[in-house]
């Protein structure tokens, strides 16, 4: 397994996790009284998309260069 797919998997379940803590903080009603973490919530899903977006176009450049680096594998 490549470091990129390692992290994509890491992407997914964090992606999961943060989520469901936004939809416990909404059906609590906890967005209005902790306000600040909510919206720190909503920025770390933007970054862990981000980062799942970039590990994504790296496997399709692999994958389009006909295998991946000996860097890549042992990483």
């Amino acid at each position: 397994m490549t470091r990129h797919s390692r992290t994509l998997r890491f992407a997914s379940y964090s992606s999961t996790q943060v989520a469901a803590t936004i939809r416990r903080f909404e059906t609590t009603g906890m967005t209005s009284f902790t306000k600040d973490d909510y919206v720190a919530l909503h920025e770390l899903e933007a970054r862990i998309v981000a980062m799942r977006d970039k590990h994504v176009q790296a496997l399709a450049s692999l994958s389009s260069a006909g295998g991946q680096s000996p860097a890549a594998e042992s990483e």
